[in-house]
């Protein structure tokens, strides 16, 4: 991991609600953008605002890995 270690423990105590949030979004029941007004409405942050951090920390860290192995995905973006 580029920076600190994710908090494993988090991620999975918040797991269950992750999955309804993904479901929810999913389905089309409630879209990110209102998700995201209602996590910032709370005075303090959130567990599960939490837990979606650390994923988004994975996710950053594995396209960072794919970056820098894939020398055609960087040619294509210094084209544009």
């Amino acid at each position: 991991m580029i920076g600190c270690k994710v908090t494993e423990k988090l991620i999975a105590e918040n797991w269950p609600d992750i999955l309804h949030a993904i479901a929810t979004m999913a389905v089309g029941i409630m879209p990110p953008s209102q998700l995201l007004k209602k996590f910032a409405s709370y005075p303090r942050q959130h567990e599960l605002v939490l837990a979606l951090r650390e994923i988004g920390r994975i996710e950053r860290t594995l396209f960072i890995f794919e970056w820098l192995l894939d020398t055609d995905m960087q040619r294509r973006a210094q084209i544009a």
